[in-house]
Parts: structure tokens; C-alpha cells; sequence
């Protein structure tokens, strides 16, 4: 059946119709294109076709159907709509959205790429049981894939959003995000999502995604799995930060503040060496300045800054000297010293142990 370059001037509807091989290439409809309920058996074609208002719901296409440069005026409503084939909606232009919700089924696979959504891109409770591809495609309103289904990769480099991407409640096999746009207001929600792999570093979506622990946790175990330790390190870092942001004061939140100051929650080693660094230059200073430390045999001696490094490098690393004493109260600095010094080694261990024994 062949409607090649048709112009549809009026309402056209096709409700219910049983279609062969179809070609609707390069076709005008001006007003309403209704198939609802329709089932294509074979090839159809829609390619450069536009739409004024189209209607596609609860349609079966069985076998390959190509929507390739295809121009939605008004949003089109695929609900429920089942594409046993091949769905190509590659270069297609959705001026004010699109509604592929409502279980919309994909079963083979379906190419959005290069596709530009004016408005909502409505995907939720769609199933895309193989290869999706919006690479490069263009959101300018929220791009909703609420409890939506990837059950295959779904493949989004290079797509730019201008609003939020939502995945809550999704089941995602793997999705790949990598050279993504995300505007400065975009958020990425991904509560109740449950995927296996998500792959993009850390430092692309960390300043877009909306906090969820869960989602936290599940990041950090995408990325160890594709070992990517230091993406890993990175999102469990800002899911403790945020985590401890939230709960009120109380015992388990000063252990939480403690943890971040002293090893950065057990994923940054060199806390514990730069708070080291920092504890021996102030016991120096305060033993300097005060004059607390004291030569046994040459009491009127005064002890040059060196001297004062000397003694506090000796009590941090536990070794005994017996040839300057501190004096006064200036003896609290050294017992707090070597107390310190104990547990930030053991934290420096533990963390090391954490970070590079993998």
C-alpha cells in the first residue's frame, strides 16, 4: 500500500486497520492521523513524514517500521503501542514531546539517535527488551523513564538534557551516559532504581544527581565492578558527605564528622598523613613559643625550633628521649601527641588497606 508524498488535508483516520507492506514515506498529515488499535504486518514506512496530530495507540507493528526524520507538530501518543521489530525513530523531531508510556513494548532494536524532544519525553512503563539508542539525542523538557525496563544496554552518549532525566523505579541492565549534557538545573533521579551497570566516571553526573542512598550504594558496587576503584571512592565520598548532612546531632553524627576530618570516611590516605603533619607543627609551635621543653642537663639552655621539631617527630613515631623533657602543663602536649599518633597510624593503615589492597 502506497501513500507516498500524500498530502492529508482532513482528519484521517485508519482506526482498527489491518495493514500489508505500508509506505507512508514523505506524507503530510495536516490535521488528526489516527491508528489507533491498527496492526502493521509488515514494513511500514513513515520516514519524513509529518504529523500534525498523530495517534498511535495500543498499535502493533510486526515487523519493521521506520519513523527516520519524521516531524510531530503536536506530541504523538504511542501508549501501549508494540514494535515486534525494528523501531527506527532515528533523526525524528518531537516538537512538543512524546508519549511512548503506558507499557509501550520494544522488543528488537529501537534507535532514537540524533531524536529531538521539544517537550516531555514520556517513557514510563516502557519495555525495551533489546539495544535502545538515544545517542545524541536532544531533551529540552524532563526526559521520563520512570519504571521503565532495559533488559538490554541502553545507550545514551552523547545526548544532550536540558531538564531532569528520571529513572526512578527502572530496572536497567546497563546504561551508558558517557558524554552526556546535563544543563546547570538538570537533576538525575534514580530512587528505586535497580541496575547492574551504569556506565559513566563519577565526576560526569556528580554535581546532577539527586541523593538517594540506595542509588549511592548501587553506584559505588557499578563502579567496583567495572573497577573503576577511584569513581567507586569518589561517590561513596559525596554519599557519606550528603548522607551526614542530613541527620541531626547526635552521637552517630560527630563519629560521622570525625571520620570525614580524620580519613575522609576510610577513602582518602592522605588525611591521616596531612593531619600528622599539621599535629607535629602546632605541638612544635605551642612547646617553641611557650618555652616548655627543657634540656635535663643544661636547664638555662634555650632550645631552638629545631630542637622542638626534633622532640615532637621523636614522640610521634614513639621514640624515647631521654635528653629533653617537657615541663608544666607542656608535658599534656606530648601525652596528646603520642595518643594522636596511635590512632591516626591506625587509620593511615586501615585506609591504605581500603583504598589499595583491592
Amino acid at each position: 500500500m502506497g501513500f507516498e508524498d500524500a498530502i492529508i488535508e482532513k482528519n484521517a483516520s485508519f482506526y482498527e486497520s489491518v495493514f500489508s507492506e505500508t509506505n507512508f514515506l514523505n506524507a503530510s498529515f495536516m490535521s488528526v492521523a489516527d491508528f489507533d488499535y491498527a496492526k502493521f504486518k509488515d514494513y511500514c514506512s513513515f520516514a519524513d513524514a509529518y504529523f500534525k496530530e498523530a495517534k498511535f495507540s495500543e498499535t502493533e507493528f510486526g515487523a519493521a517500521c521506520d519513523f527516520s526524520g519524521s516531524i510531530f507538530e503536536e506530541m504523538p501518543r504511542f501508549p501501549k503501542a508494540t514494535f515486534n521489530n525494528i523501531a527506527n525513530f532515528r533523526n525524528a523531531k518531537f516538537e512538543k514531546g512524546a508519549d511512548f508510556s503506558a507499557g509501550a513494548k520494544f522488543n528488537e532494536i529501537t534507535s532514537f539517535t540524533s531524536g529531538k524532544f521539544g517537550d516531555v519525553a514520556n517513557f514510563k512503563l516502557a519495555k525495551f527488551k533489546t539495544l535502545v539508542h538515544f545517542g545524541l539525542a536532544n531533551f529540552s523538557a524532563d526526559a521520563r523513564f520512570d519504571q521503565a525496563q532495559f533488559e538490554n544496554i541502553a545507550y545514551f552518549v552523547g545526548a544532550n538534557f536540558e531538564r531532569n532525566l528520571s529513572l526512578i523505579g527502572s530496572k536497567i541492565y546497563n546504561i551508558r551516559l558517557e558524554n552526556t549534557t546535563f544543563a546547570k538545573n538538570s537533576e538525575i533521579y534514580l530512587k528505586e532504581a535497580d541496575f547492574a551497570t551504569f556506565v559513566t566516571h563519577w565526576s560526569h553526573i556528580k554535581d546532577y544527581l539527586k541523593y538517594d542512598g540506595a542509588a549511592y550504594v548501587k553506584l559505588v558496587k557499578s563502579y567496583k565492578d567495572l573497577n573503576w576503584f577511584s569513581d567507586a571512592d569518589d561517590c561513596y565520598y559525596q554519599y557519606r558527605l550528603q548522607s551526614q548532612g542530613l541527620k541531626p546531632w547526635s552521637p552517630e553524627k560527630v563519629l560521622d564528622i570525625l571520620s570525614y576530618v580524620t580519613c575522609g570516611y576510610g577513602v582518602r590516605p592522605k588525611r591521616p598523613v596531612y593531619l600528622s603533619a599539621l599535629l607535629i607543627i602546632i605541638s612544635t609551635t605551642i612547646l617553641f613559643v611557650g618555652r616548655g621543653l627543657r634540656n635535663p642537663t643544661s636547664r638555662d639552655k634555650t632550645l631552638s625550633l629545631y630542637d622542638n621539631l626534633y622532640y615532637c617527630l621523636a614522640v610521634f613515631f614513639t621514640i624515647p628521649l631521654p635528653d629533653l623533657k617537657p615541663v608544666g602543663r607542656y608535658r599534656y602536649v606530648a601525652v596528646f601527641l603520642r595518643a594522636i599518633s596511635w590512632t591516626l597510624f591506625a587509620l593511615l593503615i586501615a585506609t591504605l588497606g581500603k583504598v589499595m589492597i583491592r
